[in-house]
């Protein structure tokens, strides 16, 4: 990897992330990254600067390069330090020559990963003519401030050189993009990205980042060089408008000094840089993350890298309306310096009620790994292709964090004979897709659910040659068994044990999962032996079977928002108006959502109205005060004459009758709680559930579940009740999956954003206690277990064996 700069580590920019992604892949053998050629007397004159500067922090992290102190594990780093009156282009070539020799790479087996400009870019590869060129285009340098027609001349030309002849070029924003078209038109937007796995340390002895700790008002915060495109009118009036605020500006100034007299504003904190080890620490005190950038050449072509530092830390984000910056419900863009300074006083407002969700959901759709995996497995399958010598194999996708038996590959339909080596593995996964960084998150939940060892693969490949591509599988697979699913699917957990036991009990026919969000339409989410499979491609006819326990869902059903003329009526009712106590919904079921966001709660409902089977009244509850879901279902459940009450959220992807199936099986075995097939417990606790009204006011006076949890437990204390009393049924077809795939890619429970100790405490303590005297504890006592002592209850459960 050439990178441009002489910053390496310091920042944590594009270029080290691409480099700390390359090295954790188990199919890349070494990355070396060369920082820029520098000359000794200009990196001597780097060793002085006051704190405010870079240059002290690039002549160390240089230096320690030049003496090869920042290797890690297989990514080396190297810089070539020389004497520009002396040395040139052919020392350069030299050094680097050693430096491969010496790491035993060999240039023409390698992937040359370059970031233009670059001094001498084009003779090192006419020189060593790399198997592969990547142009990772992250500036338009023509752009920049003060480049004449003479620079601009040169640049041309450098681009030209550099990108006709690549085998890729990736650009970080479209602006970039449409510049660089002129010289290649094959371009890849890979945008910047979220480091999943941060450094945070403390920098304890920091004196800025003790104050910045102590302050007792609002910290709006701003990483970045602090260059021309820093708007400091902007940042003046905010100071002034805001004195309660520390504004804290982390970065050099080495390119704008003028911008050092903000640091004599009483409220404005200047830490000079800031290494990126450190960031992190800081980043975290920030109440609000800054982006006060003018509108200019500059800031109209980059895609800035702070945003996603901010986000990541569950930091939000306020910006002046410049292009390019990264779409999340908790950034705010605005169109004036008073917009900017009033989104800044609201998201201050509203800061402790963020959804930690919503950051965790935009971390893990834009880490640096969903975003290369893709366009490094092409890359490394064509190298690989070309070369006679080597066998070509599937790319493992390294998924950092998770725990399962199983491996993902990406594989090329071309090179199926090759890439379906045995693994000793009875079970694969087949996930067909027409873009590979689409079906990722499917083959995660795969290899997650399964709860067994199973190997999955990606395979890219049109819709209309699946079954080609399926009998080349059957014909060179070592597999007995295996799972057929699409880009969308998305499978409940144990999926892997619900469809081995149903193929086993029905002689070994085809089995078809059912799919939430399905209206009776046949999905090809099937599971079989192979043998099974080849006789129904050959024509022969196959038994076929569904099993509700075997649930995989096809989410393009969830995002349905019907008919344009679709007028499926929804009543929408804010807490602030649940005060009256006369019932306002008279129907014989009420169906309750309680949510922040009207819109999408409006259109969830919808879906599950047209789905439902059953006339039931369907209520969006807004909860605009931030109470919580609990009390808000409470307070809307009393508004209601229902004899049952639905409650559910807007990630509840509905089956065909979902709420018909339900009503008639809570009617026929006259109980008076249901567990809708969530998907993820299987009947254990009843997440989504219909309750029986003037039941469970017996136990709760007016309330649907007990209120003194916050957000947690109280679904299970209510299934544990209704267990003990007889009173319970889990009804594996009325499906409502859950859509919360996020869950499942947290290490454990209390990574979920509504978990919080005190409810566990709680139920743990009402378990014990008969529920605050509600029942006698012997009724219950066989599930202590299963409810408070799960890893011991698992270990007791049949362990499923794939003969």
């Amino acid at each position: 990897m050439f990178w441009k700069q002489n910053d390496s580590e310091l920042y944590g920019r594009r270029s080290d992330m691409v480099a700390k992604y390359l090295a954790s892949r188990s199919d890349v053998g070494k990355v070396l990254v060369l920082d820029a050629p520098i000359d000794s007397d200009a990196l001597e004159q780097r060793n002085s600067g006051e704190r405010f500067d870079q240059n002290p922090f690039v002549y160390e992290g240089t230096k320690a390069i030049a003496d090869n102190a920042r290797d890690h594990g297989k990514l080396y780093r190297r810089v070539f330090v020389y004497d520009k009156s002396k040395q040139g282009i052919a020392d350069y070539l030299t050094f680097l020559e050693q430096c491969f020799k010496a790491l035993d790479i060999d240039p023409a087996k390698s992937v040359f990963w370059m970031y233009p400009k670059l001094l001498w870019g084009e003779q090192l590869i006419n020189h060593f003519k790399p198997a592969k060129k990547v142009m990772d285009v992250v500036d338009d340098h023509r752009a920049w401030p003060n480049v004449n027609d003479t620079k601009r001349k040169q640049l041309n030309q450098h681009y030209e050189a550099m990108l006709s002849n690549a085998d890729k070029v990736l650009t970080n924003c479209l602006p970039v993009k449409l510049s660089m078209y002129e010289f290649n038109q094959n371009i890849a937007l890979v945008p910047n990205g979220c480091d999943i796995n941060p450094p945070i340390t403390l920098p304890e002895s920091n004196q800025h980042y003790q104050r910045i700790a102590s302050h007792k008002g609002p910290v709006l915060g701003f990483v970045g060089n602090l260059e021309a495109k820093i708007d400091d009118v902007l940042l003046r009036r905010l100071s002034t408008e805001m004195p309660d605020a520390l504004i804290v500006l982390i970065g050099s100034t080495h390119a704008n000094p003028s911008i050092r007299a903000l640091e004599a504003l009483p409220n404005v904190v200047m830490t000079g840089v800031v290494p990126y080890p450190y960031i992190g620490a800081f980043v975290r005190l920030f109440t609000v993350g800054m982006v006060p950038h003018k509108r200019m050449d500059l800031t109209e072509n980059m895609n800035p890298l702070k945003v996603y530092v901010y986000l990541t830390h569950h930091v939000p984000v306020v910006a002046t309306d410049v292009p390019n910056i990264a779409v999340c419900d908790y950034v705010w863009q605005s169109s004036s310096h008073d917009a900017f300074i009033n989104n800044v006083k609201q998201v201050i407002i509203q800061r402790s009620l963020l959804n930690n969700e919503v950051f965790d959901s935009f971390t893990h759709c834009n880490s640096w790994q969903m975003r290369l995996a893709v366009v490094t497995d092409s890359l490394l399958d064509d190298r690989n292709s070309q070369s006679a010598n080597e066998d070509a194999k599937p790319n493992l996708l390294r998924l950092d964090g998770q725990e399962s038996n199983a491996s993902i590959f990406v594989i090329d339909k071309s090179a199926l004979s090759d890439s379906l080596k045995p693994s000793g593995k009875k079970v694969a996964a087949i996930v067909f897709t027409d873009e590979a960084e689409q079906a990722l998150d499917s083959a995660r939940l795969f290899a997650q659910r399964a709860n067994h060892e199973l190997d999955v693969y990606v395979v890219p490949v049109h819709p209309n040659e699946e079954k080609d591509v399926l009998r080349q599988i059957l014909r060179f697979t070592s597999y007995r068994y295996i799972m057929l699913a699409d880009q969308n699917a998305f499978p409940c957990r144990d999926w892997l044990q619900f469809a081995y036991n149903a193929h086993l009990n029905s002689d070994g026919a085809i089995v078809r999962a059912a799919s939430g969000g399905s209206l009776n339409e046949k999905h090809n989410y099937l599971f079989s032996s192979c043998s099974v499979l080849r006789a129904m491609l050959s024509g022969e006819s196959v038994k076929e079977v569904t099993d509700a326990r075997f649930l995989v869902a096809d989410l393009t059903l969830s995002t349905d928002k019907g008919s344009p003329s679709d007028s499926t009526p929804i009543s929408v009712i804010d807490v602030n108006s649940l005060a009256s106590p006369a019932p306002q919904f008279e129907r014989d079921i009420c169906v309750v959502m309680p949510c922040i966001n009207e819109q999408e709660g409006i259109e969830a409902a919808k879906l599950l109205k047209r789905t439902s089977g059953i006339d039931a009244d369907f209520v969006v509850a807004l909860d605009t005060q931030y109470q919580g879901f609990i009390k808000t279902l409470n307070q809307t459940a009393r508004l209601s004459a229902a004899k049952y009450i639905v409650y559910l959220a807007e990630d509840a992807v509905p089956g065909h009758h979902w709420l018909r199936t339900a009503y008639e099986k809570l009617e026929q075995a006259n109980k008076s709680v249901l567990a809708f097939n969530c998907g993820k417990w299987h009947g254990r606790i009843a997440a989504f559930g219909m309750v029986r009204k003037d039941w469970v006011y017996q136990y709760y006076g007016d309330c649907i579940l007990y209120e003194g949890y916050r957000s947690h437990r109280a679904d299970n204390e209510l299934t544990v009740i209704a267990r003990a009393c007889d009173q319970f049924i889990y009804a594996p077809d009325a499906i409502l999956l859950e859509n919360d795939k996020l869950k499942d890619f947290k290490k454990n429970e209390s990574e979920a954003s509504n978990f919080t100790e005190e409810d566990k405490n709680l139920f743990k303590k009402r378990f014990k206690n008969g529920f605050g005297g509600l029942l006698d504890y012997s009724l219950y006592e066989a599930l202590h277990d299963e409810y408070l002592r799960r890893k011991k209850f698992a270990k007791s459960q049949a362990v499923l064996v794939i003969e």
